[in-house]
């Protein structure tokens, strides 16, 4: 699990990936990022059970008041940590969804082309149900209308990889 917070698994766009290292890589830090966001609501809860002011006396108000701006810096922390996580995780998904093209002798500008394939057909999707005035408001809808992305994601966890050397190297990389 080490190797999928390296910097060189996170940003470097050289070499190839197999399978089983792009589904982990997704698996690690989706479980992460999951983990930290249903903390949140739970030190939240914590905080709003907290006994009301008026019935304290200045002790208790001020041992309130150390509890209560713990708990903030803690949410404070955990925000961060979440930004921190899914920054990781967007630059790490690119490269390594980059690496996993290789793997399939494809250039990384393919993601590229990809992407703007994905905008196109939300694009049309709207003009053609009449949403397009409201495609802010409906931007959850758009990516559950088009199934590309579903399929790219399928083909980059399933499909094999070239066999033996391609353009971008010898077998799927290792990183140590």
């Amino acid at each position: 699990m080490k190797k999928y917070f390296s910097r060189k698994f996170l940003f470097s766009i050289k070499g190839r990936l197999n399978r089983k290292d792009y589904v982990l890589f997704n698996l690690v830090f989706l479980s992460l990022i999951s983990l930290v966001v249903i903390l949140r609501p739970v030190v939240e809860n914590i905080s709003t059970s907290l006994p009301p002011i008026q019935t304290l006396s200045i002790l208790p108000l001020i041992l309130l008041l150390i509890q209560t701006v713990l708990l903030a810096l803690f949410l404070i922390l955990l925000a961060a940590i979440i930004y921190i996580l899914v920054a990781c995780y967007i630059f790490g998904s690119i490269s390594t969804t980059i690496k996993r093209l290789h793997d399939f002798n494809f250039s990384g500008w393919w993601l590229f082309f990809a992407f703007i394939l994905f905008v196109i057909l939300c694009l049309l999707e709207l003009v053609m149900t009449g949403k397009l005035e409201s495609a802010i408001d409906s931007f959850d809808e758009l990516i559950t209308y088009n199934l590309f992305g579903s399929i790219f994601a399928l083909l980059l966890i399933f499909k094999k990889g070239t066999v033996g050397k391609n353009k971008f190297g010898e077998g799927s990389i290792k990183v140590v």
